[in-house]
């Protein structure tokens, strides 16, 4: 019963590590687009940076970035967290295996 948790736990933090990092990746072409777009509207002669359309690019931009640096944060957690259950797992498991290994040469 044991074995199946890990392996369930093991198996759910990776799909949720890959799940952020498709979302990570679509945030980083998103912004890519939108900051493409904004230096092509920045270098044009009717440039309003008072502008609604000027603002909402911005707020955009800002936003964008803002979603981005959570996701990547959330990755990065998610990432130690999984290397952090698998070092314990694995430290439990050689004491396991330790006192198997002792109780048969006894």
């Amino acid at each position: 019963m044991q074995n199946e948790l890990t392996g369930i736990k093991i198996a759910s933090s990776r799909a949720i590590i890959k799940l952020f990092q498709y979302r990570r990746n679509e945030l980083k072409h998103k912004l890519a687009a939108l900051n493409q777009l904004y230096y092509s509207v920045n270098k044009s002669k009717k440039y309003n940076s008072h502008g609604y359309m000027e603002n909402m690019l911005e707020h955009q931009r800002q936003q964008i970035q803002n979603e981005l640096d959570i996701m990547k944060d959330a990755l990065k957690n998610e990432q130690e967290e999984l290397k952090q259950y698998i070092n314990n797992k694995d430290k439990f498991y050689k004491r396991i295996r330790a006192n198997r290994n002792k109780d048969n040469i006894d």
